[in-house]
């Protein structure tokens, strides 16, 4: 087994170093002016964060590490275990109630989401409440009793207009013993960012409004704030301890702050600012290690990595047109090359290097679990908290990343160009996801992640270059992974296809499953669309164009066949959409090469007629002729035009199957009744004659 872990983790470690450095900011600090218009009590320097800060250029320095090129390994023999788990830090003693101070739309509720989801994202037990929910002096009530039982920082987000009500929390506050309150007031006299404000207090999701139109909601608040006007008070109290932000970081007065949890949350909040801004985030692109399955390492870009270096800066420029934009990468090989060819300022950080891996760097996963069998389990239970021996643990990486945090809050427009670890624990910030979530957060390469910082949360949408072999093609492939059982019950309760999900990725009703009553087993199918990994929930995509091409679709199905391992058989592998430019012929003698191979047993065509026909507008009026003929028909059989079109489908052939497309419940249901509908040939004869005589123009793409 591994060596005895030392009693003082790196999280204690890097703290004491922490300390450390801010001791010597704040020596520094005492000698310097800030040249940010920053009035600062004794002890408080904001300089010692930032890119020109003494702190993250000491903990850069102080997080050095060697990597390995593209070469095997041997991990030492003397060495038996991988690592240990690392202990949450004791953060008992920190005991905070963090009280507001503002009038509406002045930025209060922003501070306080921002410091909240900060604080969480460093694993501090964080609450908040709102005088919305309870009476004022009751949610006070609540957060003393929480930080009591456990808690360390309660934010309580309200006016607290007056100097009354300010004396009436510090007085209450201060029966409790170990507990403290440092007041938060942002004072705006800006029209511009106060109207930004309004503005996004109604359209941003805040909950006093959800069930108001934009313009009565911002009735409301107008109506709140000139009530407010009429009795605030800003603070001027000598014996509070307070932070006065104005105009969201423009200048900001301290007094009477004390300790390091409390100098950490003023660090963070001077950082802050309200201009529109979005930060992008790309893994490099595919490296050598990456294609030889290896973890770590300093290899640089493979072929296709090359590729994608070449494709990012026409996907940024089309997303960010002329807004300012600044690059950072690792000191890495493989982020660098990556950023080469993007035309931006471009700033190197030790900080954002990958997570390191120990003595396990430039092994592969296989030779990781074969060398340290019990270690490699031990690391799958506790991701977040498992350290590697001699390297890093995703907490680890959460404290090396706080420096950087802080500067990311006062930038705007940045690309960082970095690792798959490093990304993910920025995405969980922003996003304020959980830390047992963080390790296994989906960041795709050859991926921009565009997150847009909002007062109530973080929009986000994804640009993928479609030229790119992983990348969406148009797509399906069909394997039999449900049962027709489950497929029935969920379309029986109401359901819909895309309601079915099987992990992350959507599925949809397919092949004979619309018949009633349902298919068999050996009949049913489930669709699987290959490319895009499944993006979270109301995340957009703002880049899609492609060229599949016979390398790109043999990559992909051998992709699909290596996710399934053997476990399920690819009956069907379907062309969805078609490509402009690629003749439909070319793409099936692609697929019947595979099908030759035994990749696959059958090919489908969607939407890909040997003549492209339908939809132009300046067709529409014509092709209404041959919906009237048909609707007709249906009437005259006492069926829904929709169940007489798949039916007639259905009459075509044993092969040829209808795979009718529907998001509402109830045209699914209709959809479903189309099993139960036998054509005569009468009727069949009516619709075919319709069809000769309404022939379709214009094209469907």
């Amino acid at each position: 087994m591994a060596d005895p872990v030392p009693s003082t983790s790196a999280h204690e470690q890097v703290d004491k170093e922490g300390l450390n450095l801010i001791d010597d900011a704040l020596e520094q600090s005492k000698k310097e002016p800030h040249p940010n218009n920053v009035s600062v009590s004794p002890g408080i320097p904001p300089v010692a964060f930032g890119a020109a800060g003494t702190m993250l250029k000491q903990f850069d320095e102080s997080t050095h590490t060697s990597r390995k090129g593209s070469h095997p390994t041997t991990p030492p023999r003397s060495v038996v275990g991988i690592g240990g788990k690392v202990a949450k830090p004791d953060y008992s003693e920190a005991k905070i109630v963090v009280a507001m101070v503002g009038l509406p739309a002045r930025g209060k509720s922003y501070l306080s989401n921002k410091l909240q989801r900060y604080l969480q994202w460093l694993e501090y037990n964080v609450k908040g409440t709102r005088d919305r929910d309870q009476l004022a002096q009751d949610s006070l009530e609540m957060l003393i009793q929480w930080l009591k039982e456990g808690g360390n920082v309660g934010i309580h987000d309200a006016t607290n207009s007056t100097r009354e009500r300010r004396k009436k929390i510090k007085d209450r506050v201060a029966q409790e013993k170990g507990i403290v309150v440092i007041f938060l007031e942002s004072v705006c006299d800006d029209p511009a960012i106060i109207a930004s404000n309004v503005a996004l207090k109604v359209s941003s999701g805040d909950p006093d409004y959800k069930d108001m139109s934009p313009e009565d909601a911002k009735k409301d608040f107008i109506r709140r704030i000139k009530e407010y006007e009429a009795v605030y008070e800003t603070i001027t109290e000598p014996d509070l301890s307070y932070l006065t932000i104005m105009n969201v970081g423009n200048q900001v007065t301290l007094c009477h702050i004390h300790g390091y949890l409390q100098s950490r949350i003023a660090f963070y909040l001077m950082n802050l600012h309200l201009k529109p801004r979005s930060i992008y985030l790309s893994r490099h692109g595919e490296s050598q290690y990456n294609v030889e399955g290896k973890i770590g390492g300093d290899s640089p870009l493979s072929e296709r990595g090359l590729k994608y270096a070449k494709a990012l800066p026409a996907l940024v420029l089309d997303n960010i047109g002329d807004s300012p934009l600044t690059v950072w990468t690792s000191t890495l090989q493989r982020t660098i090359q990556t950023a080469q060819d993007l035309p931006y300022p471009k700033l190197t950080w030790k900080s954002l290097d990958e997570l390191d891996a120990g003595v396990c760097d430039g092994m592969t996963y296989e030779e990781i679990e074969q060398a340290y069998p019990e270690d490699f389990a031990n690391r799958d239970d506790d991701k977040f908290n498992y350290r590697y021996r001699g390297g890093e643990s995703y907490r680890d990486v959460v404290i090396r990343l706080e420096p950087v945090i802080m500067e990311l809050e006062r930038q705007e427009n940045i690309l960082i160009i970095g690792h798959q670890a490093i990304l993910r624990c920025l995405y969980a910030y922003f996003h304020n996801l959980p830390q047992s979530d963080l390790p296994y957060i989906k960041i795709p390469l050859h991926t921009v992640i565009k997150l847009t910082p909002k007062a109530y949360g973080c929009d986000e949408e994804r640009g993928i270059d479609l030229r790119l072999d992983w990348c969406y093609h148009g797509i399906k492939a069909m394997i039999c992974i449900l049962s027709r059982k489950m497929l029935h019950s969920i379309v029986s309760l109401g359901g819909t296809a895309s309601s079915i999900r099987v992990g992350k990725i959507g599925h949809g009703l397919m092949m004979m499953t619309w018949r009633t009553p349902p298919a068999s087993d050996d009949e049913a199918f489930e669709a699987i669309k290959v490319g895009i990994d499944s993006l979270p929930s109301g995340v957009k995509m703002f880049l899609n164009s492609g060229s599949p091409s016979k390398e790109i679709l043999s990559r992909k199905v051998d992709n699909i066949l290596d996710k399934l391992r053997g476990t399920k058989k690819l009956d069907l592998f379907e062309c969805a959409r078609l490509v402009h430019g690629v003749a439909v012929e070319q793409t099936v003698r692609t697929l019947a090469d595979f099908v030759a191979q035994g990749k696959f047993d059958h090919i489908g065509l969607s939407e890909c007629p040997a003549h492209m026909a339908r939809r132009a507008n300046a067709n529409f009026n014509h092709n209404l002729a041959l919906v009237e003929a048909l609707n007709g028909i249906a009437k005259q059989k006492n069926i829904t035009t929709a169940q007489l079109c798949i039916a007639w489908v259905a009459s075509r052939g044993p092969k040829v199957v209808p795979i009718p497309g529907s998001s509402n419940p109830i045209r699914h249901l209709d959809n479903l009744g189309a099993g139960n509908v036998v054509l005569s040939k009468d009727e069949l004869d009516a619709i075919d004659r319709a069809i000769a005589n309404n022939t379709v123009k214009g094209e469907r793409y």
